[in-house]
């Protein structure tokens, strides 16, 4: 009886123990990281900016304007012939425009008027069922679109979870083969013919299990 007693007076200073031990623990490692990426950033020193690149970001408030979401195609149409304008190389648009839209059909053939006049546009399309050697079921951009881009990739990734651990290159459908988004975007990139003259210099987190782009 006596034992009981003591587990129950004893229960609950034990578990609030535990629960400011874990409290203690949890801001401890916030703290050592924070430290930790600051002695990061002290020996790396400050990196200058690489002004080749630039990131427009477009908010709420500017999709409001633009006539809210989605935004209508002749927008990417307009982007594009603004971007060829100013001599850009190559022009990607990671979105699969795998439908026409019947009550805009304007906007449609704008969007593939500017992207057939560019003639630099990379679009991507999908496999439903991926393997490197033998892949099925394939969706394209609606057709008129297809065919007036520069050049098409599958955008198939494969991973578990949120974390991709194989960047596939190519595939093969129906006895054709096809590369990948990135690599279709590359050669337009680097004008590269045939596709097998791509350097590809890749992290170890990028590895291609041994496979070239042949």
């Amino acid at each position: 009886m006596l034992f009981k007693l003591l587990d129950a007076k004893l229960f609950f200073p034990l578990l609030y123990l535990a629960i400011l031990l874990l409290l203690v623990t949890s801001v401890s490692d916030n703290i050592f990281s924070s430290s930790e990426s600051r002695l990061h950033h002290y020996i790396r020193g400050d990196r200058e900016l690489d002004n080749k690149y630039l990131i427009v970001y477009i908010d709420e408030e500017d999709i409001d304007i633009l006539g809210g979401w989605p935004i209508s195609r002749d927008y990417y149409g307009y982007m594009a012939h603004a971007l060829t304008q100013m001599n850009a190389r190559t022009i990607a648009f990671d979105i699969l425009f795998s439908e026409t839209t019947d009550q805009t059909a304007e906007y449609d053939a704008e969007l593939c008027r500017f992207v057939a006049a560019g003639k630099r546009t990379v679009l991507p399309m999908l496999f439903r069922s991926f393997t490197v050697t033998n892949s099925t079921d394939p969706i394209f951009p609606f057709d008129s679109l297809r065919y007036s881009a520069n050049s098409i990739g599958f955008s198939n990734l494969e991973g578990h979870g949120s974390f991709y651990t194989e960047l596939e290159l190519r595939t093969k459908h129906q006895g054709n083969r096809y590369h990948s988004f990135g690599v279709r975007l590359a050669r337009e990139y680097l004008k590269a013919s045939p596709i097998s003259t791509i350097k590809i210099d890749m992290p170890y987190e990028c590895q291609t299990n041994g496979r070239n782009t042949n």
